[in-house]
């Protein structure tokens, strides 16, 4: 019997230092799991710090941006109104004319008639007749795509040149919407905001 006691006790003393190594191994495990998470964090932690102090010495010159982006945004805000105010007016027959001759101008086209047709609520038709050549044209057109007025070509004929200049002609009825008729439309398709 004494041989089976000291099996029990010898059995329990190995089941003891068996439990004693599995908790070292698992106290070390987690001890290392820990230490690798709080290295991380480290570096995490480091990396922020970085940013805040590159921001505390960039600080002066952000502020300065800051406050001209401000004034930049408040000039914007305060020019809105005056520009959709220029636009909100249709153009009438001289300032239609100006604005087409400035195109003509930058275009190196030259306008030889031009025929204004009778205002009405959806806006002012006029017809243009004009010399240059295709790469003039087509700057004149790109302009009129680009004007301060909303308008649509509904006619547009390009000749040959005839001569030998190489002048191209231009045939051209423009209709200039007034913008009072795009907001009503607008509205009552439920697309202005």
């Amino acid at each position: 019997m004494s041989r089976t006691s000291s099996h029990h006790s010898l059995n329990r003393h190995l089941l003891i230092h068996a439990a004693g190594i599995a908790a070292v191994l698992l106290l070390a495990s987690g001890t290392w799991k820990a230490s690798a998470l709080l290295r991380a964090k480290e570096v995490c932690l480091r990396e922020e710090l970085a940013s805040v102090i590159d921001l505390v010495k960039n600080d002066r010159d952000n502020r300065v941006q800051h406050e001209r982006l401000a004034k930049e945004i408040q000039l914007l805000h305060e020019a809105a109104p005056l520009r959709t105010a220029e636009i909100a007016v249709a153009p009438n027959d001289a300032a239609l004319l100006a604005e087409l001759s400035k195109l003509a101008t930058g275009a190196e086209l030259s306008i030889k008639s031009y025929s204004p047709g009778q205002p009405s609520a959806s806006g002012l038709e006029a017809q243009i007749s004009a010399t240059a050549s295709y790469a003039g044209i087509c700057r004149f057109l790109n302009g009129i795509s680009a004007a301060n007025f909303l308008c649509e070509v509904t006619q547009c004929s390009i000749t040959a040149p005839q001569q030998d200049d190489g002048l191209c002609g231009l045939e051209l009825t423009l209709r200039v919407v007034n913008p009072s008729q795009v907001r009503a439309t607008l509205a009552a398709a439920g697309g202005e905001r």
